[in-house]
């Protein structure tokens, strides 16, 4: 009996994602009034995320998954061709939920009594995280009242990506909407989160008048959550300088919010802007003054606090320029980043790793932006971008891996331009090409850059490696066995 209710579970995620569940396909950019022009930032930035019917044009899913959008595509399996939103008829920023209307015609899902929860219930979710489709079963764990808004935890193998997934009950019915995940510092997903359906119901009844999309799009406070969500999720993904780059918008259109220019501060701190977070902190004071008084001694010494903090690490920043140099102090750090990186790697912290080669990436243009050019430094960043790539690509981000590989190509292109005479050298950067493209499926042209390398240092095994790599990725099986016992004859030990 209870495998028979399973495979009818199954049966019905299956047809949701035919005829209900939905892909968004989306693109959000770092509009030029933030763009700093010295900081490498990622202009536009593809995304994807789910959301479902629930009436035969209306469909629900998270803010954030809309939300600062310059492009968006929604697919449906059943149909060919993508369909647009039309209008915007409701959205709820304390519970990350919106409904638009779409120019197609879906079927709905019926929305079950998310009240009558219980912890254990069986329940799956059905959606597209990495931009595939998915069904993953699991359990209810908990369930969550909070001011911030009530919540359902859920005990699923869930995948990065999924939000605005359709969870179901054990009869099909939609009891939440996905909204979230609960990640460790390795980037592996240990629960996920979902908006109860009931909200879902009461954002439905309570709509009143609709807006057109683009309309929706350019209304102030709709602005201000786009910059806003965008700087939470780079600052989380410690992309710092792209978060800055939406808090700077975000301030612009309201400039009294203290939560965003708090946060603006800190991260500047962490980038090392100490006179930048100093000036927040000190506007941040003003804006929000609090006497010296016994009665709020907590909240007066704690603006002090930060600015002692601030004040002191400044001092030994420029205390450490003062005696190397900022071209060396930008380099050194940028190389300490660098193996910092590679330390979290091998321990499995990926978070703490993507936040080392964002900051030795960081350095590493400073330099540059100081007329530091040489090839050598531009190497190096590109093979700090090719880590990043690595990093992203495991957790499957492949769109902002794919941006990484494709710089790391721009700057060995840059490096190749000084021409260096030493034949290890330019091999190196043959080699960083190589992979950076082999990455990108650009075999053809990896092969290229292997060759090269091989005619400089004909005795590395790695570049055989490499080249086989490539070789066997084109179907050359033959070329590619030659180059895997060339490399092995080279060094036993590589793997």
């Amino acid at each position: 009996m209870e495998q028979d209710k399973d495979i009818a579970l199954q049966d019905i995620a299956e047809k949701a994602l035919t005829d209900s569940v939905v892909r968004f396909e989306i693109e959000r950019g770092i509009p030029s009034l933030a763009s700093r022009p010295q900081w490498d930032l990622m202009k536009i930035i593809p995304n994807h995320g789910s959301g479902f019917f629930i009436d035969k044009h209306l469909i629900v899913t998270n803010l954030h998954v809309i939300i600062g959008a310059t492009s968006v595509k929604i697919i449906l399996s059943r149909q060919e061709e993508s369909f647009q939103i039309e209008s915007v008829e409701a959205y709820d920023t304390k519970n990350d939920l919106i409904l638009l209307t779409v120019d197609c015609e879906g079927v709905p899902l019926i929305l079950g009594d998310s009240d009558t929860l219980q912890d254990g219930d069986e329940i799956c979710a059905v959606g597209y995280p990495a931009d595939s489709t998915r069904i993953e079963h699991g359990t209810v764990e908990d369930l969550w009242k909070k001011p911030s808004g009530d919540q359902i935890r859920l005990s699923t193998n869930s995948s990065r990506g999924g939000s605005g997934s359709a969870i179901l009950n054990s009869i099909g019915e939609v009891i939440g909407v996905k909204s979230s995940a609960e990640i460790d510092n390795s980037g592996n997903v240990i629960c996920g989160y979902a908006i109860p359906s009931n909200i879902v119901k009461a954002l439905q009844q309570n709509r009143t008048e609709s807006v057109p999309f683009e309309e929706w799009c350019d209304l102030p406070q709709v602005r201000y959550l786009a910059e806003l969500v965008a700087a939470e999720r780079f600052r989380k993904d410690a992309n710092y300088k792209e978060a800055i780059a939406h808090y700077d918008i975000a301030i612009e259109l309201f400039p009294d919010k203290k939560k965003v220019i708090m946060r603006r501060a800190d991260v500047k701190a962490e980038l090392a802007f100490f006179n930048e977070a100093m000036t927040d902190n000190i506007f941040l004071h003003k804006l929000d003054f609090v006497p010296f008084r016994f009665s709020n001694l907590r909240e007066s010494m704690s603006w002090r606090w930060r600015m002692l903090k601030l004040y002191g690490l400044r001092f030994l920043l420029n205390l450490s320029v003062s005696v190397t140099g900022r071209q060396f102090w930008l380099r050194g750090n940028a190389i300490s980043n660098f193996r910092m990186a590679k330390k979290a790697i091998n321990e499995g912290k990926l978070r703490d790793a993507r936040s080392f080669c964002q900051n030795a990436i960081s350095l590493y243009s400073e330099a540059i932006d100081l007329k530091e050019e040489t090839g050598g430094i531009y190497s190096r960043r590109a093979w700090v971008r090719f880590l990043l790539g690595q990093i992203e690509s495991e957790q499957g981000n492949t769109s902002e891996a794919a941006y990484c590989y494709r710089r790391a190509i721009d700057d060995i292109d840059a490096a190749l331009k000084f021409n260096p005479k030493q034949s290890r050298v330019r091999a190196d950067y043959y080699d960083t090409r190589g992979v950076a493209r082999a990455a990108l499926g650009q075999h053809k042209e990896a092969i290229e850059d292997f060759n090269e390398c091989i005619r400089l240092k004909p005795k590395k095994a790695l570049y055989y490696h490499g080249r086989g790599v490539s070789n066997e990725a084109l179907g050359q099986h033959e070329a590619a066995e030659a180059d895997f016992a060339k490399a092995k004859i080279l060094d036993p030990d590589l793997k």
